[in-house]
């Protein structure tokens, strides 16, 4: 086996390898990770509420509304604990019920119909008015966002050439 570095290595430094895609944020990361690898992850990345000033794996605050509810791993503590800036803890919970619910959404509009204009643009103004819903609940670089917007991306792009005749129909 070959691996090839994108950066130096210093002598001794710990090399890691992921389990999960960098899109996601440390709720589904940790969520992934317990279910198939039964393990708590608790790399750098998992400890670090704000993922790199990013927010990707938090939602608005239900208390102040101002600020992020962001996942708090802490090391042998299997349970993600949701804390905003404002000081409000969420009931852990219901932060994940919300979370499970807005990915089922998700994965119910990835599982529509594609065959046929009408059911493309069903397909497009799901993910649009899905979009457009959760971004007042969730961070602008949500892990969701970016699944939704990349999946609209790429419906876009298999429509190539139907895409003109799906806006004269309008």
């Amino acid at each position: 086996m070959v691996l090839t570095a994108r950066r130096k290595i210093k002598k001794g430094e710990e090399l890691t390898i992921t389990y999960c895609s960098s899109l996601m944020g440390t709720y589904a990361r940790q969520k992934k990770l317990l279910k198939s690898k039964l393990f708590q992850c608790v790399c750098q990345r998992c400890l670090d509420p704000l993922e790199g000033g990013t927010n990707m794996g938090g939602i608005t605050c239900s208390k102040c509304k101002q600020s992020f509810l962001l996942p708090h791993v802490r090391a042998k503590q299997t349970e993600i604990v949701w804390l905003c800036r404002c000081g409000f803890q969420a009931n852990t919970e219901k932060v994940s019920n919300f979370l499970t619910k807005l990915e089922r959404e998700l994965t119910d509009i990835d599982q529509l119909e594609e065959e046929g204009l009408d059911n493309l643009r069903t397909k497009l103004e799901q993910y649009n008015t899905w979009v457009q819903k959760k971004s007042k609940l969730l961070p602008p670089s949500s892990d969701l966002l970016l699944r939704a917007g990349g999946s609209l991306a790429l419906l876009l792009s298999r429509l190539g050439s139907s895409l003109p005749l799906l806006e004269k129909r309008e």
